[in-house]
């Protein structure tokens, strides 16, 4: 996962690969009731680029989604709030992994 997570940052340009947004907005979507797997959706709560109100619709339309809303943290909260950032992550691959099976 870190590999594929590396990789698509790095492709993703200078511009963070907001240029690509509109197109798989439109693309993505539609089916976004389709998404049949656990997801952990992520937002702060004084986000200015995307208020928090499109956290709500969110997981609202994603069947088995948990939502974590960071307050006091802005759209880039994986930076202003890290260290509860980092242990939301923890948590989260934690509770995904319990009772799977070993590899």
């Amino acid at each position: 996962i870190l590999r594929y997570a590396i990789n698509l940052v790095c492709s993703m340009g200078a511009d963070g690969g907001h240029r690509f947004y509109p197109e798989s907005l439109a693309t993505v979507d539609p089916r976004l009731e389709q998404i049949a797997i656990p997801t952990k959706i992520f937002w702060g709560g004084e986000d200015q680029i995307l208020p928090v109100d499109n956290a709500h619709r969110l997981a609202k339309r994603l069947p088995d989604s948990q939502l974590q809303i960071f307050e006091g943290a802005g759209h880039y909260c994986y930076q202003d709030a890290h260290e509860a950032f980092a242990q939301m992550v923890i948590d989260w691959v934690n509770q995904q992994t319990d009772g799977a099976p070993q590899q």
